[in-house]
């Protein structure tokens, strides 16, 4: 015990005077380095306002005579100018943390540093009103070698000091081990034993010691209930197995995921409980020592298996088993790969006619009256594709939850009545009437998504109307909530359509769709954009009579 009070003793002064070092160190290089970037910061400033004032000859001195190396570069990272190489034979600095910064926040730093040479360049870049950066660098010493040179004198001290501690603590551990020994041979009678002042209490911890460990015990049982408490409640499955593959633990989310019987219960063995053969052979690879994952079906539901060996000194004490329900992330993939094939395949029609009219018409064998058709349906085809591609792009914006700009005060029915006239000659081309009614209501929002969810359900109600039918956009408040209203007197939608219209690229008819243009993705961008606001939607419809969707704002 001497000797571990000593060594604790002498690797606790150490400790504390190496780490005073390392802190010192830290702290002053860190001081270094702010004060020469700030140098430099402070240099370019001076430099940008002695520029913006004309003044060329001060400039150029500034340059000269301050030992600081200048660079002048484009937004696109071509260097214009550098005050100690040949800008030409320079490369783009385009890929340079300190300019990438500066491009992005105003100003930006870094610091290279050459370990051959023993120094650092320090750099910090400012970006000017015109779009170029302008670039201060300074060669400094590294701390490193200043800090070297500390530790050869400090070593020597150190080990004097060590030396010193050593024998003041060997001194010491006599004089507080005497009384413990004593203390050691007899433990009843605390009374009868002269003691320190600050043994007493260790002497009566140690006849409570019996007391304390049914505490302690208490304590483990309570701690094992809060875990069982907690992998019960888990939204994930948990098994614990031992090395036989018999059951420790589960919790019931486990039971539930894997079809098991309620009555399987602790101690049973799990190949008796679980008949799936992908699951099974992951345990029995556990229990080998390898690591393994299966994803499967069961019973509906799309199940991570995890089976992973728990060990023990390299030896192999059981099985922890982790099943996770990924059902709704699966059918979220599934509805991504879906979108991927419809989008390849609306990309590829257009597309499709696009070549062919070019190919007519590079060929020659397309008449000269009819070059002037084909580049009208070139054109048209065209206008469809960018079409596409902007709600595309609107939908993965929405999808990813790109900000939009600030919440504003939205006057609805103003907005509807914009939306109106915007649509009025596309209406009066279809024969269609659209007007804008109902009360001056307001929510807080994004006035061009809002924009867009109005003219996307107009639009799409003049598109699907009859001739001389008409559109009406109304704002009111139903049961305390805001709504916008658009309906139609259109084709209607049949009944066992009307949950799926607002699918990406669901149409009715596909014939009709094509003919009527629009991309398919329109009611998709209302739904993103009514979830933004936390809004509902509602439709209703009747074929040949027309279709009415509200959206319900809270």
């Amino acid at each position: 015990m001497k000797r571990r009070i000593n060594i604790t003793f002498c690797l606790g002064v150490i400790g504390a005077m190496l780490i005073a070092l390392f802190v010192t160190a830290a702290a002053f290089n860190n001081l270094f380095q702010k004060h020469v970037l700030n140098d430099l910061k402070n240099y370019a400033q001076k430099l940008k306002e002695t520029a913006l004032e004309g003044n060329v000859d001060s400039a150029s001195e500034l340059i000269l005579f301050s030992g600081i190396r200048v660079t002048l570069i484009a937004g696109d990272g071509k260097v214009l100018f550098d005050s100690e190489t040949d800008y030409l034979e320079m490369e783009n600095h385009s890929d340079r943390p300190e300019i990438i910064e500066a491009a992005l926040k105003g100003s930006g730093t870094d610091i290279r540093s050459s370990a051959t040479i023993g120094k650092s360049t320090y750099y910090y870049a400012l970006r000017l009103s015109n779009g170029n950066i302008l670039r201060t660098a300074k060669l400094a010493s590294n701390f490193e070698p200043f800090f070297r040179q500390a530790v050869y004198i400090l070593v020597p001290v150190m080990l004097a000091l060590v030396i010193l501690i050593l024998i003041l603590s060997n001194l010491l551990s006599k004089k507080i081990i005497r009384p413990i020994e004593v203390l050691a041979g007899n433990l009843e009678d605390i009374n009868q034993i002269r003691l320190y002042d600050e043994l007493v209490p260790f002497a009566r911890k140690i006849k409570e010691q019996q007391a304390d460990i049914q505490q302690n015990m208490e304590s483990i049982r309570r701690e094992n209930n809060k875990i069982h408490l907690i992998t019960r409640n888990m939204s994930e499955g948990i098994i614990f197995l031992d090395s036989q593959s018999n059951i420790l633990s589960m919790n019931e989310r486990a039971v539930s995921l894997l079809g098991m019987d309620g009555k399987t219960g602790l101690g049973e063995n799990i190949l008796n409980s679980i008949r799936n053969n992908e699951i099974l052979m992951a345990i029995e690879k556990a229990a080998q020592g390898e690591h393994n994952y299966v994803e499967l079906e069961l019973e509906g539901r799309q199940l991570q298996f995890f089976a992973n060996p728990v060990t023990d000194e390299d030896v192999n004490a059981g099985v922890l088993c982790l099943v996770l329900d990924i059902t709704e992330k699966y059918n979220r993939e599934k509805l991504r790969r879906e979108f991927t094939a419809n989008v390849s395949h609306e990309l590829k029609t257009p597309l499709t006619s696009i070549s062919g009219y070019a190919e007519l018409i590079e060929s020659g064998m397309a008449r000269d009256e009819d070059i002037k058709g084909f580049a009208g349906k070139i054109h048209n085809e065209s206008s469809r594709l960018l079409e596409l591609i902007n709600d595309i792009i609107k939908l993965s914006e929405l999808d990813e939850g790109v900000p939009s700009g600030e919440p504003e005060e939205i006057n609805l029915l103003e907005l509807a009545r914009d939306c109106a006239r915007s649509l009025e000659k596309y209406a009066q081309d279809k024969r269609v009437t659209i007007q804008a009614e109902g009360e001056e209501l307001t929510i807080s929002g994004n006035r061009r998504m809002m924009h867009e969810l109005v003219y996307n359900l107009a639009e799409n109600a003049i598109r699907y109307n009859k001739k001389d039918g008409t559109v009406r956009i109304k704002i009111g408040r139903e049961n305390g909530k805001t709504f916008i209203l658009v309906a139609d007197t259109g084709i209607g939608i049949p009944a066992e359509y009307q949950n799926r219209i607002f699918e990406r690229f669901f149409r009715v008819d596909k014939s009709r769709s094509k003919a009527t243009g629009g991309t398919g993705l329109g009611l998709s961008i209302v739904k993103h954009i009514a979830g933004a606001h936390k809004a509902t939607l509602e439709c209703k419809s009747e074929v040949g009579q027309g279709t009415s969707i509200k959206v319900l704002f809270p």
